[in-house]
């Protein structure tokens, strides 16, 4: 169930996918490099988690390499990178385990955390009240903007704090991120907090209003950007061209990325009580599994398998979405937890179809744990 606040009234704001019968090739250095991670990296200091008996095998790498070059294929002229990891036990698979990917919306998740570790530290509480002014309003879609903007309504908005955490990681408020972001110190703060728990991997380098505007090269953000219309103006006002090479440069931005192994450690940890206290653990947890949009993965995962997960995709833009990432924590029935970082890049598909894939890797990682059958590529 959604926590409750006083945005349960208002609609969710229109997405600004704004997707073109163009399709544009992604041309990137390089090729998706197949591997296996070496067992054991970035998953040190992991407690171990209880596994269940029964109708599930150790993960199978074999079967996950044999699957993922089919499924990988159906994502070109993108990229598809997949990792996973049993809680509790030792090592990780990764298609590519050494390339950085960006997290788009996903870096909300870390966001969170690392506001969450402030609150077990005692520097802040879940009733903190934080106010919320039009001049700190992000880029839409936004609960948050779309209150403030309204005809009528006052200046500002006092919030508590886990009402900020929750519309960032259940809704994907980019405003509320970045109120809860510069609340520890802005984005140096939270790469700090991630290091000092062993997850270099992951950096967090901008405002999610600033790396949106990297990501089409719009200039510095304006407060008319905040609605949904005035974001679209601004966007529509760069050449497709410019917009397009400005996608382009934001993969190739090292900036606000992560790795697979580090991206799937980090959610070891959090799963298995390592990252946070078990107070902030459980809130977090609860918020990622009730967290929207709900599809990707789950169709493809076995019935009665709890997921609790943060989705994150940058606006598509000329037929074009520069990132839509999953990371997710999968707890299958009668068998283990599992962590798991799935990322398309470049995609020129829609987002049917990018879901879709998601679902695909579920059922991939789900036949790699299954005791019978031989490899199989995805369908």
């Amino acid at each position: 169930m959604f926590r409750r606040s006083i945005f349960d009234s208002l609609a969710p704001a229109a997405a600004l996918n704004r997707a073109s019968p163009s399709r544009r090739r992604l041309l990137l250095g390089g090729l998706l490099a197949l591997g296996a991670a070496p067992l054991g990296e970035g998953l040190a200091g992991c407690a171990p988690a209880r596994r269940g008996a029964a109708r599930f095998s150790a993960l199978d790498a074999s079967r996950l390499e044999t699957g993922f070059v089919g499924l990988a294929a159906q994502v070109r002229p993108g990229l598809l990178n997949l990792a996973v990891a049993e809680v509790g036990a030792p090592g990780l698979w990764a298609a590519d385990p050494r390339g950085r990917y960006p997290l788009g919306g996903a870096a909300k998740l870390p966001i969170a955390a690392a506001v969450l570790a402030r609150v077990d530290a005692g520097a802040l509480r879940l009733n903190t009240p934080v106010r919320v002014r039009r001049e700190d309003l992000s880029v839409p879609p936004s609960r948050l903007n779309l209150h403030l903007l309204r005809r009528g309504a006052p200046p500002d908005l006092v919030l508590p704090l886990a009402d900020l955490i929750a519309l960032a990681i259940q809704h994907d408020d980019a405003t509320a991120s970045d109120v809860t972001l510069k609340l520890i110190g802005g984005p140096g703060a939270a790469t700090d907090f991630l290091a000092g728990a062993g997850l270099a991997g992951i950096r967090i380098d901008r405002y999610a209003r600033e790396s949106l505007c990297d990501l089409f090269q719009t200039g510095p953000f304006q407060p008319d950007w905040a609605s949904p219309e005035g974001w679209a103006r601004a966007q529509d006002a760069r050449a497709p061209a410019v917009r397009q090479a400005a996608m382009d440069a934001y993969l190739a931005d090292d900036r606000d990325t992560a790795n697979a192994p580090t991206a799937v450690a980090f959610l070891v940890k959090l799963a298995s009580g390592g990252l946070l206290s078990p107070t902030s653990t459980a809130f977090l947890l609860s918020l990622m599994t009730d967290s929207e949009p709900r599809s990707g993965l789950a169709g493809g995962l076995p019935g009665g398998t709890s997921l609790a997960r943060k989705a994150g995709t940058t606006p598509t833009d000329l037929g074009f979405t520069a990132a839509d990432n999953v990371l997710a924590i999968a707890g299958l029935t009668g068998g283990p937890r599992l962590a798991i970082a799935a990322f398309q890049i470049g995609s020129t598909a829609t987002r049917a179809q990018r879901a879709a894939i998601f679902d695909r890797a579920g059922a991939l990682i789900a036949q790699a744990m299954s005791p019978q059958g031989p490899p199989a590529a995805a369908r």
